[in-house]
């Protein structure tokens, strides 16, 4: 007699192809559609921008990482975001001094710039920054345009009236006072640890004038 082979049971469809068909193609395809909708909000989410103005400012370490790119031919792809407000420019606070007595320290115009701030009667740029003229604020202001000296004031002063609610309307100023010293003097490092020329600082607190 020969011998009786038993059949040999059907080897299990790999997973990928259980209930292979329209029906497996079909519920395949909504398990897609069920992935792509919950995944979506997410994606959108995380690309939504944190700071929607176009300003321009940018706090210091993102504005040297600008630069030297620029410098070296390099086009960023991302460019950093910085929740910052810019300052006003040394024109701006020139008018704070009286035409009447324009070289006066402090002599601010009520109806422009109520409710600002400005050094002590009788500072002068050296007794504040540690260096440069002994001339006063309003003396520089008038007197100098288009020095150094005449941006670093308005910077020192954009940083002193940031946030307190005067006619300035400087709500986010990116630096302190002592980091506009800093700049002045040539020893600012910023969050990087690169350390700043003067010139890297004039040409950044020049960005930040409106």
């Amino acid at each position: 007699m020969s011998e009786v082979q038993s059949p040999q049971p059907k080897p299990p469809a790999p997973p990928e192809e259980v209930g292979a068909g329209k029906y497996a193609f079909a519920a395949s395809r909504r398990n897609w559609l069920k992935v792509g909708l919950a995944a979506a909000p997410v994606v959108l989410m995380h690309n939504r921008p944190t700071f929607a103005s176009t300003s321009s400012c940018q706090a210091p370490s993102a504005w040297m990482s600008i630069t030297v790119a620029n410098r070296n031919g390099v086009s960023l792809s991302h460019q950093p975001k910085s929740s910052c407000s810019l300052g006003r420019s040394p024109g701006y606070w020139k008018q704070g001094y009286c035409d009447s007595n324009p070289y006066a320290l402090v002599s601010p115009q009520a109806g422009n710039h109520a409710g600002c701030s400005y050094p002590a009667s009788g500072a002068t740029f050296h007794s504040i920054f540690g260096a440069g003229p002994t001339a006063t604020f309003g003396t520089l202001l008038w007197q100098s345009p288009g020095s150094t000296e005449f941006h670093f004031v308005a910077a020192y002063l954009n940083a002193a009236n940031s946030g307190n609610g005067s006619a300035a309307g400087i709500t986010n100023y990116p630096i302190s006072k002592g980091t506009v010293i800093a700049m002045y003097d040539g020893n600012y490092v910023d969050s990087t640890g690169t350390r700043w020329s003067q010139a890297d600082g004039l040409n950044y607190i020049k960005s930040l004038e409106s």
